[in-house]
């Protein structure tokens, strides 16, 4: 998860072991980059079900489950953090599982209101689509994605 151009956090889980992080660290590190090493939750394959960033200075967290490293690092980059709401809409973490399109602006599953009032009262535009037959996979938009192009903006 990039915080800033010159800093990432790479979560420790079911995924990424301490070997795969140094190795990444390393990696990164030949390209001046900072890797901040953090343990996720027990069951957690990334940090996208339990973290999204939506602008340069604002993140959406489950309170939940973000580790307290991550929301430090977070802060320490001057990031807003909001907090996402308890209930049905976090079930199986669809009502998180969004793509940012732009600042402030993303892309969502429909049907999860709690989390859009949550979304939009922090100033974020919430363009929703029907994933009704997708969530049966278990599931949603921000698994089907990857970064195309990434535009590194002062």
């Amino acid at each position: 998860m990039w915080l800033d151009p010159g800093t990432v956090m790479v979560g420790n889980g079911l995924r990424t072991n301490s070997e795969a992080i140094r190795q990444i660290a390393d990696a990164l590190h030949e390209m001046g980059v900072e890797t901040r090493d953090v343990d996720l939750p027990f069951g957690s394959m990334h940090f996208m079900g339990l973290l999204r960033i939506v602008d340069r200075d604002l993140a959406m967290c489950w309170w939940r489950r973000t580790p307290f490293a991550t929301v430090r690092a977070l802060q320490e980059r001057g990031y807003e953090i909001v907090w996402m709401p308890e209930g049905d809409d976090m079930d199986l973490n669809r009502g998180l599982n969004f793509v940012t399109l732009g600042p402030r602006k993303v892309l969502m599953v429909a049907g999860y209101p709690t989390v859009q009032r949550v979304l939009e009262g922090a100033g974020v535009e919430c363009v929703t689509v029907d994933c009704s037959e997708l969530v049966k996979a278990a599931g949603a938009i921000g698994c089907l994605t990857g970064v195309i192009e990434r535009e590194l903006v002062g």
